[in-house]
């Protein structure tokens, strides 16, 4: 899925240290909240600097 992808992508990014940037740019009601909050979520459970 489309979120799934985003997860992965963003951490991938964080642990290879890239600083690359993402957009959601979905409609109202796609989880865009929902997925940030799952990869803010699994970030901070893995650094301490989150």
């Amino acid at each position: 899925s489309a979120q799934r992808h985003a997860f992965q992508a963003v951490l991938m990014s964080v642990e290879m240290g890239t600083r690359d940037i993402f957009f959601l740019d979905r409609p109202g009601g796609a989880g865009k909240t929902f997925i940030e909050n799952i990869i803010l979520a699994q970030i901070r459970s893995e650094y301490e600097n989150a």
